[in-house]
């Protein structure tokens, strides 16, 4: 029996060209499609998105406080706000 054998880099397997049939069928593998990558920038400004969520739950605990307290912290926020304001 005169026959070629082949096989491709990147085949299922062995290969018989003169009777065009595969010899061999590689088992198949499944493939999972990686998931996207965040960006450094998104997750950095989810974090600030969160800590302004947390500042304002603070603010809300805060509630009833003495007078005193409520306009050093109110001044704090105003002050860090005054920074940040571009």
């Amino acid at each position: 029996m005169n026959f070629i054998m082949i096989q491709w880099h990147h085949s299922a397997g062995p290969y018989d060209l003169s009777n065009n049939l595969c010899i061999h069928e590689a088992a198949g593998v499944v493939i999972t499609k990686k998931e996207k990558k965040v960006s450094r920038a998104a997750t950095t400004f989810d974090r600030l998105l969160a800590a302004g969520q947390r500042l304002l739950t603070i603010i809300h605990h805060n509630e009833g406080g003495a007078n005193k307290d409520l306009a050093k912290f109110t001044s704090q926020i105003n002050s860090l706000c005054d920074k940040w304001d571009r």
